[in-house]
């Protein structure tokens, strides 16, 4: 036998109580011992075990290792099928000459798998939905089995903006659907660009200016309908709005939101947006977004502009923080 290497060794064995029987022994796939016409097995008790033990003449300490034993009615040598009704370990390196096929008995969301040495799971194949995920439960890239695009989850999703700067986009100005500005909305409302703007990366910010020299509040709303995007998968935070007032006493900036239902979200005109110093940019932050949001479908935003004693209150961009899915 060939030292200081793995050796294969097969017994093939003709099962017979009279002297019928045969036996062969291979080495590396080569026949190194036969017999036939030879009695293997007793009537009383059949072949029970098979011995594997060394023979050798010498002093010199011997070793021997065995490892992967197996009993089958093929020669590991030759073509065939594999079926393995338990568990199946392998703790080398496999190779597939041929096609490979795994295929489970019942139907799962985790029928194949691949674990890291933590036996965490890196790649899922769903047998139950068709689809395919790298990463854990939580963190992952999947393919849906029913859609087949691809879908990102958790930490794997990017983070996303859409600015949205005045004059916005599927907006109108309004004062007549509210019981508030509709019998107080005395004043000007223009649009402007505002230049050599401190604290915001674009140094020009278009506006809208609402003013009123009425003694009482005077109020108008920017009402805008904004589109969820097609790869949206949750907010990332409020909303954001760029305001300015050259009064703190008499402006007032709020916002209402109404979701892709159409139901209001939160407290009507909840998100306090007004400017805590005069005469200066501010980002302000509506209240958190928690109503539906469906991709490809909009929801309304309604800014209230209110000034009195002719001061001038304006508001700038609208920037959306969002996760994609893909």
């Amino acid at each position: 036998m060939p030292l200081s290497q793995w050796n294969k060794i097969e017994l093939v064995v003709t099962s017979s109580t009279s002297a019928t029987g045969s036996y062969t022994l291979y080495l590396n796939g080569v026949s190194v011992l036969t017999a036939s016409s030879v009695r293997t097995n007793t009537a009383s008790i059949g072949m029970d075990h098979v011995s594997i033990a060394s023979n050798v003449v010498t002093t010199a300490a011997q070793t021997f290792w065995a490892d992967d034993f197996s009993v089958d009615t093929i020669q590991t040598g030759d073509s065939s099928s594999l079926n393995v009704a338990d568990g199946f370990h392998v703790g080398g390196t496999s190779s597939f000459a041929g096609n490979a096929l795994f295929q489970s008995t019942t139907n799962s969301t985790t029928a194949f798998q691949i674990q890291n040495a933590a036996g965490a799971s890196v790649l899922t194949v769903s047998t139950l939905t068709g689809s395919l995920t790298v990463g854990n439960a939580t963190d992952n890239f999947t393919i849906s089995g029913t859609t087949f695009e691809p879908v990102l989850n958790g930490t794997a999703q990017h983070a996303k903006s859409v600015v949205i700067p005045a004059e916005y986009a599927g907006s109108v100005l309004d004062a007549a659907n509210d019981s508030s500005c509709v019998a107080a909305n005395n004043g000007t409302m223009t649009s402007g660009l505002a230049t050599g703007v401190v604290g915001f990366g674009n140094k020009n910010i278009n506006f809208y200016n609402w003013t009123s020299t009425q003694a009482t509040n005077q109020c108008y709303d920017v009402a805008v309908q904004i589109p969820i995007p097609g790869d949206f998968a949750s907010w990332n935070g409020a909303p954001t709005i760029q305001v300015w007032g050259d009064s703190t006493a008499n402006t007032v900036i709020a916002a209402d939101v109404l979701d892709t239902a159409g139901t209001q979200d939160g407290t009507a005109y909840g998100s306090a947006l007004t400017p805590t110093a005069a005469s200066t940019w501010q980002s302000k932050s509506f209240s958190s977004l928690t109503g539906t949001y469906t991709n490809n479908q909009y929801f309304t935003v309604r800014v209230r502009t209110t000034a009195k004693s002719s001061a001038n209150v304006r508001i700038g961009n609208i920037t959306l923080n969002y996760k994609a899915k893909y």
